[in-house]
């Protein structure tokens, strides 16, 4: 997997209004363009291109694409990344029609799903902290919070060996799908 700045997915981007306080992005392994954008057919503003095996799905000012990650992956595999700084940033993870990991990416030591666990050594790879020993002190509730979506967007990446350039993403217009180099 080829690593770059990720800072855009927590500190927004020189065009906000495209990727801001609040967007959602899935992955979905072996299902092309076409087929991921019809599998959220209901979901408004969705954009998919092409990326290795995976199809990258893009919601700009939406956080949508995560609560459907369990039918993205029937026959497949996926996963999602929300930014959604008025409520809580999320992450999940779903195998054939099942969710098998979930959590708020500020609090990774909370998960769910069918196989909670299953991601751990991924989960901690990523860089979350997995210890839950918030002493109100400033720098554990920084580190918390802070670079918390480029972690999810990394934990993403080593699940998927592929990830989006912020490029990439925002080049992609809702409803239309491209094809671009691993």
């Amino acid at each position: 997997m080829q690593q770059h700045d990720l800072s855009w997915a927590d500190a927004g981007h020189s065009d906000p209004a495209f990727l801001g306080e609040i967007f959602s992005l899935a992955f979905v392994r072996e299902v092309d363009p076409p087929e991921a954008l019809r599998r959220v057919r209901d979901l408004e503003a969705v954009s998919a291109f092409a990326l290795d095996e995976w199809t990258v799905l893009v919601q700009p000012n939406s956080f949508w694409l995560e609560t459907v990650v369990d039918a993205l992956s029937r026959g497949t595999e996926a996963c999602a990344v929300v930014r959604h700084d008025f409520a809580a940033p999320r992450f999940a993870h779903a195998v054939d029609g099942t969710v098998t990991t979930f959590f708020n990416l500020n609090y990774p030591e909370s998960r769910g799903g069918t196989d909670p666990d299953g991601l751990l050594p991924l989960i901690r790879e990523a860089g979350f902290d997995l210890a839950a020993d918030d002493d109100d002190d400033d720098e554990s509730w920084r580190h918390r919070y802070q670079g918390a979506v480029a972690r999810g967007m990394r934990l993403a990446g080593l699940i998927t060996g592929v990830l989006p350039t912020y490029e990439q993403v925002s080049a992609s217009s809702p409803g239309t799908d491209a094809a671009y180099p691993a």
